[in-house]
């Protein structure tokens, strides 16, 4: 059985995954074209509820993956700005003094330009003030890590283009920073989402058109399982692999 139902119950989530296309009230009526067709606003409710669920399993798997722990939508003193940052995740690491701000998106590719600016704006902010944001959060070594990443769900490698110079995490790299057991859930959450969308019978005839792609993990022996790291070796490691990660095209 997936280790993620060491850290939520499968029926629980098989009930989060039928309710992602159960809407949380009946649709309204269009004043030209009156009701909408079953299809359409099952699957707006379907797209509208998987980014949610995803921001959830994550939340879940790094607060049980050894040494992390989660924060979400965290205000910052030292940030002055009118209107605050509330990014999605924050994955902290105290012993190695390491944090990356996780903007979830489902599909990067489908980000308007709007959040693309947002996400920019993450990502500079971040990085004008990593001194500040590690004194907030209690670290204490001279080169802490504190990094901004967008995780990119179920979305194409190529989507990374739309935010070059910023780390894209895709659920197989999430084994590289967190261990393998955080992929292992995000390979199970696919599993359950997809039973879901074949089992109804609105989106059975689509089914083919709603395949989600393959979440393939890293081969084993690309990996040191049993790593033994100094503070400072863990911090060169998260942030070399953050570096390998990050999409320069023409930059």
């Amino acid at each position: 059985m997936s280790r993620l139902y060491s850290v939520i119950e499968r029926s629980e989530l098989l009930k989060a995954a039928r309710d992602l296309i159960e809407p949380s009230r009946p649709p309204s009526d269009d004043p030209v074209l009156g009701a909408p067709p079953e299809i359409v606003f099952r699957w707006n409710t379907f797209t509208k509820k998987h980014g949610s669920l995803v921001e959830r399993v994550m939340t879940k798997v790094i607060q049980h993956a050894p040494g992390w722990r989660p924060a979400s939508q965290t205000r910052f003193k030292c940030d002055t700005s009118a209107t605050k940052k509330l990014i999605d995740r924050i994955a902290i690491n105290h012993a190695n003094e390491v944090a990356i701000f996780i903007e979830c998106k489902r599909n990067l590719g489908n980000v308007s330009n709007p959040y693309l600016r947002s996400i920019r704006e993450y990502d500079r902010w971040c990085q004008d003030n990593s001194t500040d944001i590690a004194s907030e959060l209690g670290f204490g070594a001279t080169d802490p890590v504190i990094r901004f990443a967008v995780f990119n769900a179920y979305g194409e490698l190529e989507d990374r283009d739309k935010v070059k110079g910023i780390p894209v995490l895709t659920p197989k790299d999430l084994q590289l920073i967190f261990g393998f057991p955080v992929l292992e859930a995000f390979q199970e959450l696919h599993r359950v989402v997809q039973s879901v969308v074949i089992e109804n019978e609105i989106f059975r005839p689509y089914s083919q058109g709603l395949d989600l792609p393959r979440i393939d993990a890293i081969p084993m022996n690309a990996i040191e399982e049993a790593r033994v790291e100094s503070q400072e070796g863990f911090r060169r490691r998260i942030s070399a692999t953050l570096d390998q990660l990050t999409f320069r095209g023409d930059v």
